[in-house]
């Protein structure tokens, strides 16, 4: 028992995400086990979510989002992203600019991404409308040979050289990422979907080695209930009253996928949202073990004045990483709107979460 005590304190000294990274690279030789960054508040990052959102607020719009995973864990997931949109009535399109930072494992992997988004609105009928859009971006990530551990680092129960194994791979890989999607709305419902990286660039680190990222597929609808007359919010460019969206979002990426189910709900200044994260029926089986694919419940609590919104998410986890107290994951998220003039008659908007 003294043995296994000692084992298990030398695997807790050990940072987890260098296991994590040893885990990352080994999957780099096989195709399609990569996986996007997924944001709890997944409509307040909306050009992440969408490039056929650019603009879709019919403002100007700027917006900071931060999300902290597992702290518990020292696995130290930080990400960072800023967005800046806006709506060209002339043109009938919209068009973004995202800026998103990564890191994982006290800087151990770290991506840099940098994109530009288009949409053009296209009025199928009076009461539904059609929204493509396109994106184009920029992606650099580095790995720091330095800081992993890898098996031939693990000297003894006591003694760890991480960084000893040397670098036999490149420490940066830069690529260009191409995604599209698509909207489809009334003034209540919508449904959206959207492909990244169509052009499956290549992520490898290690050299003369070809693993192309797969692409990701997004589908998400919802419908807006009003609960009250809010004609004259609209006109002026306000959106208050109170009013509940029942949403859904779904993503596939290689052999992972995820669902996400909820409500959102804003009454004057205040808003709020819950929803569930995972697919309860779906099962995985390793060595005779059953996983429920159960990942997280998300409450969301956030206030509207003027030309700000600020809103904060927790994750409580419900899967079978809970006994390890990973504590979760919090994002935070503060958007400036500039409101248009006085008067000036606002064109029908998508009726998602305008967070």
């Amino acid at each position: 028992m003294k043995h296994f005590n000692n084992i298990s304190a030398f695997w807790r000294r050990i940072p987890l995400q260098a296991l994590l990274v040893l885990a990352g690279l080994s999957c780099f030789q096989e195709k399609g086990k990569a996986q996007d960054i997924q944001f709890a508040q997944f409509y307040a990052s909306s050009l992440y979510l969408n490039p056929a959102f650019a603009g879709g607020s019919q403002y100007t719009r700027a917006m900071t989002h931060q999300r902290l995973q597992w702290p518990g864990l020292d696995a130290n997931y930080i990400t960072s992203l800023f967005s800046v949109d806006t709506y060209f009535d002339k043109y009938n399109s919209g068009v973004g600019i995202m800026f998103l930072r990564d890191w994982q494992g006290q800087n151990t992997f770290s991506t840099t991404e940098f994109s530009l988004q288009y949409s053009y609105d296209v009025k199928i009928t009076k009461g539904l409308d059609f929204r493509p859009g396109l994106q184009i971006g920029y992606t650099s990530r580095y790995l720091n040979y330095a800081d992993m551990i890898l098996p031939e680092d693990i000297q003894d129960l006591e003694t760890v050289n991480p960084g000893g194994h040397g670098q036999f791979g490149s420490d940066k890989v830069n690529y260009v990422d191409i995604s599209t999607g698509g909207l489809i709305y009334t003034n209540n419902a919508w449904f959206g979907f959207s492909a990244h990286h169509l052009n499956r660039p290549n992520q490898s680190h290690l050299n003369n080695d070809d693993v192309r990222l797969p692409v990701k597929y997004t589908f998400l609808a919802g419908y807006r209930i009003d609960f009250d007359d809010h004609k004259h919010n609209k006109m002026a460019g306000i959106d208050r009253g109170f009013h509940l969206t029942p949403t859904i979002h779904y993503k596939s990426q290689g052999k992972h996928d995820q669902l996400d189910i909820g409500v959102y709900g804003q009454y004057d200044h205040f808003l709020a949202g819950f929803w569930y994260r995972g697919i309860p029926f779906k099962r995985y089986i390793k060595d005779e073990d059953v996983f429920h694919n159960n990942e997280s419940m998300v409450a969301m609590v956030g206030w509207k004045v003027k030309y700000w919104t600020i809103r904060y998410s927790y994750d409580f986890m419900v899967s079978t990483l809970t006994s390890s107290n990973p504590n979760g994951g919090h994002e935070l998220t503060i958007v400036y709107t500039h409101k248009p003039p006085r008067g000036k008659k606002i064109k029908k908007r998508i009726p998602c979460p305008s967070f």
